[in-house]
């Protein structure tokens, strides 16, 4: 395999071994977090997988492509919970969930797969949870050229999201979207007003393959 660009063509190449190492998550630091390999393990790697390959193997060992997933739902709160706190409670949540550091969500790190149905009985299996509507989700992946490109299930008709890369792995956005209410909600599609992802996110017209790029 070969970090060549977007054309899975390009991803083979006869002699090419390339090793994906997931970096561990720092004590502390945030669960959407995506942190990178440092050099003296990739050196570390490299020797070792050299004494396993070929003498004519060109090996490449990197950290993974982080695909950031943000959650879009409309919540009612169980009798007698309101405020702010059970959104942040719930936005940490859906990180637990999403994040690959987690050994407790069976979460898989490569050839990952999210489902909408998988995201909701999540949620409503939270005790501060009565139900959850206008569940959709939003990958963003970054492009070869630089820039992203996102898959919107509410703008898409699809119900899951996957990986673009099969060396990805996909973690949670900083700030999911997140409204309480007690009536049923209508899915959003992403915008300038509800992307709310960070500052170097410009969402620009859709791409030639459905996908908005920015």
């Amino acid at each position: 395999l070969c970090m060549d660009g977007d054309d899975p063509r390009r991803w083979v190449r006869p002699g090419r071994v390339l090793i994906v190492v997931l970096p561990p998550l720092l004590p502390g630091a945030p669960l959407h977090a995506m942190p990178q390999l440092n050099g003296l393990l990739v050196a570390r790697v490299k020797a070792y997988a050299r004494t396993l390959a070929p003498p004519a193997a060109t090996i490449d060992v990197r950290h993974p492509v982080y695909e950031q997933i943000q959650v879009r739902c409309t919540v009612q709160l169980k009798p007698g919970l309101a405020g702010g706190r059970y959104i942040a409670r719930l936005n940490d949540d859906l990180a637990r969930f999403l994040s690959p550091w987690d050994r407790g969500n069976g979460r898989v790190h490569f050839g990952w797969g999210l489902r909408e149905h998988d995201v909701e009985s999540f949620i409503i299996g939270l005790d501060y949870i009565a139900d959850v509507s206008a569940c959709s989700l939003l990958r963003v992946a970054p492009a070869a050229d630089g820039g992203y490109t996102l898959t919107d299930t509410a703008l898409h008709g699809v119900k899951q999201v996957s990986w673009k890369y099969p060396w990805s792995v996909a973690v949670a956005i900083d700030k999911h979207l997140i409204e309480v209410s007690d009536k049923k909600g209508h899915a959003q599609t992403a915008n300038l007003h509800t992307l709310d992802i960070g500052s170097t996110f410009i969402i620009s017209p859709e791409a030639n393959d459905g996908t908005a790029k920015s």
